[in-house]
């Protein structure tokens, strides 16, 4: 059998110990030396360290480093690693073991007394990021303890309390060659038949069989909080009774209890997920997916030979194929630059709408390319286009100051700012009508704002204090009077208290694009990150989207639609690269606001 491809990875940053102690091998210092392969070089180290279970004599220090020691050494010593805890701790780490905090190699200090009775012990080191028990990753930054709990038993020592959440700590490079990334499927909530994926990281092995289980297990568990309402699962959480592999190629997914019969099931969808999630992370052949309950009741049944590349959806558009992009001049008329597959130049086209008189400010393509929105030069109208090939009539909808931040959400939904009595408000246009949106737990004054593809949530950014800027989404709901709500208690934040945020939209369901200064960078990026704010890493590389923004860009539009386009304070308008430095000019404008 051929080893599982999971892809190598690289995290964006409690390592060696200081001193070898419980669980350590000896080595001879003399004699013929037999070559090994080395972890980090693309497999598995051949050197193991087998742990040991505590004597009853160490003292607090070395019992710490003991145990630490024996959790890092792999799932199949859990059980030495408990002999170090307590019944009350073994229950707490039961729930946490699976977490991984990952520190920078070599900044893991020793345990040291934090009490004059030796009854608690402290290691500290520089976290770069943590795996929940989800297996979600999570790029994290700065140096933090960890405090241990000790009782003196009949036994000797033991930790009777763990940090919060502690499962295992690994420095940076060991992460880097015992984890592989896999990406696990859910169903896009608003295409249907359309999957989003999500990125998982687990224990590299040699075993599909293994593989297979934990993937599907992940995808049983339901759907990963950062992912929100945009995706769904099939059968909702539901738990693995059995995976077999079989000899046409198929695999048989058997849930435990009656998952497919209950209400709303569909194990069709979720044999779609399973069929993607195991023929990318799986080495053996998977044709198809069955899925049965205990009682085989109800199942769920994937064709053989469907290319399940093309259930994939990263949910704006229709597809990640370039698209044409909108720009407003100088002189407020709109331009188009061809830059899909059957363009033949990426010169700029003037695109009529209104009459010549008309100027314009702002534009914004709506995802499907169905409507283009545009505000007037002088922000006071706004205008709805319908329908390509854009007949170029304008529909006034709204009047107002200022009208400005037009996003489209990905059900036709345009959401836009203008400001009232010298406060900025947040609007939003459906079906002939708009509607004030009541802003609630905001700490601060609106700025900007992108609505999400599922249209439940909204980006706003805002400034969080004196000198930062920060985003925040907040959860959108109608009430019965047809008035609107952006709740933003207990929100995720994008970007926190950055030195600058001068633009950002949505990528895709799960993750936003970010144009700005972050507080510890101190020059103009522009990141891919999650709605948690953790950034988006390349699947292959492991090392953070990105792209180059040139000298003075404020403008950015980057979806999963195409290629990141930025507009310089000058008004050029480039298109980025995101593996490399290059920018390609498409005009020297000026213009402002691309889209598409």
């Amino acid at each position: 059998m051929q080893r599982v491809p999971g892809r190598a990875i690289r995290v964006a940053g409690l390592g060696a110990l200081a001193g070898c102690t419980a669980g350590c091998v000896s080595l001879q210092t003399s004699g013929p030396v037999t070559p090994v392969t080395q972890a980090g070089g693309g497999g598995y180290s051949q050197i193991q360290i087998w742990p040991s279970p505590p004597s009853g004599d160490e003292q607090p220090g070395n019992l710490v480093a003991g145990f630490l020691q024996a959790a890092r050494s792999g799932s199949a010593n859990s059980g030495i690693a408990a002999a170090y805890l307590t019944a009350a701790a073994q229950q707490q780490w039961k729930t946490d073991q699976k977490s991984v905090i990952v520190v920078a190699d070599g900044t893991q200090t020793a345990p040291t007394a934090s009490d004059e009775g030796g009854t608690v012990e402290t290691v500290s080191g520089d976290v770069v990021g943590v795996l929940d028990a989800h297996a979600q990753y999570s790029a994290q930054m700065g140096e933090q303890p960890f405090s241990f709990g000790l009782t003196k038993t009949d036994k000797g020592y033991l930790i009777s309390s763990l940090p919060p959440g502690f499962g295992v700590v690994l420095q940076q490079s060991e992460f880097e060659s015992e984890y592989a990334v896999h990406d696990i499927f859910f169903a896009n909530a608003q295409q249907n038949g359309k999957l989003i994926p999500a990125q998982v990281y687990l224990p590299g092995t040699d075993s599909d069989q293994a593989v297979a289980n934990q993937l599907t297990a992940l995808v049983l568990a339901g759907v990963p909080a950062r992912l929100g309402d945009s995706a769904v699962n099939g059968v909702g959480a539901a738990t693995l009774k059995s995976l077999a592999f079989e000899p046409d190629d198929s695999v048989l997914v058997t849930l435990a209890g009656k998952a497919c019969s209950q209400p709303r099931a569909e194990c069709n969808t979720l044999a779609l997920q399973l069929a993607a999630t195991l023929s990318a992370g799986v080495s053996t052949k998977v044709s198809s997916v069955r899925v049965v309950d205990a009682d085989d009741s109800a199942s769920g049944q994937t064709l053989d030979g469907v290319d399940f590349g093309a259930y994939y959806s990263y949910g704006l558009g229709n597809g990640a194929a370039a698209n044409d992009v909108y720009a407003v001049t100088k002189d407020g008329q709109v331009e188009r630059f061809g830059l899909n597959p059957g363009s033949t130049s990426t010169a700029p086209q003037p695109v009529q709408f209104g009459s010549a008189k008309t100027k314009f400010g702002q534009v914004a393509v709506q995802p499907g390319r169905q409507n283009i929105a545009l505000t007037s030069q002088d922000g006071t109208q706004l205008y709805i286009v319908d329908q390509e090939p854009y007949t170029g009539q304008l529909h006034s909808v709204f009047n107002g100051t200022d009208i400005s931040s037009l996003s489209w959400d990905g059900l036709g939904h345009l959401w836009f700012t203008a400001v009232s009595d010298g406060v900025t408000e947040i609007y939003r246009y459906s079906d002939g009508n708009y509607y004030q949106v009541q802003v609630e737990g905001l700490d601060g004054a609106v700025g900007d704002i992108a609505a999400a593809p599922d249209g439940d949530r909204v980006a706003v950014s805002y400034q969080s204090s004196a000198d930062g800027y920060s985003v925040a989404i907040g959860t959108a709901s109608g009430q019965f009077d047809d008035s609107w709500t952006l709740e933003f208690q207990g929100a995720a934040t994008v970007a926190d208290s950055w030195t600058q945020v001068l633009d950002f939209g949505w990528y895709k369901e799960d993750t936003l694009s970010v144009l700005g200064i972050p507080a510890v960078a101190g020059s103009l990026r522009l990141f891919q990150l999650y709605a948690d704010g953790s950034p988006v890493y390349y699947s292959l590389t492991q090392q953070p989207i990105e792209a180059n923004p040139v000298t003075d860009t404020q403008d950015v539009c980057w979806n999963s639609g195409g290629q990141p386009i930025a507009a310089t304070k000058e008004g050029k308008l480039y298109v980025l690269s995101v593996e490399g430095q290059d920018a390609q000019l498409l005009t020297a404008g000026p213009v402002s606001s691309p889209s598409y």
